[in-house]
């Protein structure tokens, strides 16, 4: 199961001591198949079904309430402002568990509620905590969130002038945005589609604005964490410290396709993405008060969509070929 406690001790960025306050429960929960054997009978299949999710939830449960200590025992006993960049992403995933965890706490409480869990595993699956899924599980439904972001980004370009298309990335230091507060009601709404927000068309243009420049700052704020941490970036170009489920997570965020590629693919992919779309909008005469490179939203967001078309029409000639 994917619990963010077993991650942070995976890192060997904590030492679990004493272990009475906090305690890992290890619990696989394997997504084979309980009724591949054909020689069992069905009410053998029946009970094995209904065992292999009690264990599954058994597991979900456990891993929730290790995350649960290792959240309120070693994440909220540090400032803000000292988390790592891991920590900070473990803290926000644990907060959203708890939001999600709430539903399916009351529909467990239900009495002989768990045939149905069958239902609510397959058709609300994206509403589970994240200690309930493994890491294919998660994968899977970032890259069915992805094709469906792929078809509004390449609607979104067709509302961009052909010259401003065309330019990237062979000449982006000469690219002329036009800001996006100026755009239509129906670009903004195309455009939040492609970031991943629903129900856009019932918003108004001053919550679609917010909902984009929202996703920008979210943005902008990790990818400059990033760049804090990872010093090898600067020097050779490569993010050494991170997995590759942080690369796939750190892709999804950002709308990027990262199906059937390894690690140093996704490696490359993230390197190109901080040159063409992050470091390419800093100005370095441009700082905050807190010594924080300034990156002009507007711009940030179409240079994101602009990588995401380059990177798609890439993959497709490849396949092509």
């Amino acid at each position: 199961m994917y619990s963010i406690a077993a991650r942070a001790l995976d890192r060997k960025c904590i030492l679990l001591q004493p272990v009475s306050i906090f305690k890992l429960n290890y619990c696989y929960y394997s997504t084979q198949s309980p009724l591949t054997n054909k020689n069992t009978s069905f009410l053998s299949k029946i009970k094995n079904f209904s065992d292999e999710l009690n264990r599954q939830v058994k597991c979900g449960i456990n891993d929730f309430n290790d995350d649960l200590f290792y959240s309120k025992y070693y994440l909220k006993t540090k400032p803000m402002n000292q988390l790592k960049r891991d920590e900070l992403v473990d803290l926000q995933r644990h907060k959203k568990d708890i939001l999600y965890f709430i539903p399916l706490f009351l529909y467990l409480c239900i009495p002989f509620s768990t045939p149905g869990l069958v239902i609510y595993f397959k058709y609300f699956a994206r509403f589970l905590p994240s200690t309930f899924s493994d890491r294919d599980g998660i994968t899977k439904r970032q890259i069915s969130s992805l094709r469906k972001t792929q078809k509004s980004t390449a609607d979104y370009i067709q509302t961009l002038p052909q010259k401003v298309v065309s330019a990237f990335p062979s000449n982006i230091s000469n690219l002329h945005f036009s800001p996006i507060q100026y755009q239509s009601w129906s670009q903004l709404r195309i455009l939040s589609d492609a970031l991943g927000y629903t129900l856009n068309f019932m918003l108004p243009k001053e919550l679609l604005l917010h909902r984009i420049y929202s996703y920008a700052d979210k943005l902008i704020n990790d990818d400059l964490l990033i760049l804090k941490e990872n010093s090898d970036y600067i020097r050779n170009g490569e993010f050494k410290n991170l997995t590759i489920e942080d690369l796939q997570d750190i892709l999804s965020q950002r709308g990027i396709n990262y199906q059937n590629k390894s690690y140093v693919q996704l490696q490359s992919i993230l390197v190109n993405y901080f040159k063409l779309v992050v470091t390419s909008q800093i100005n370095p005469n441009s700082e905050s008060s807190v010594n924080v490179p300034i990156i002009e939203k507007s711009n940030f967001i179409l240079t994101l969509i602009l990588f995401r078309h380059i990177f798609s029409k890439e993959k497709e000639k490849k396949t092509i070929n």
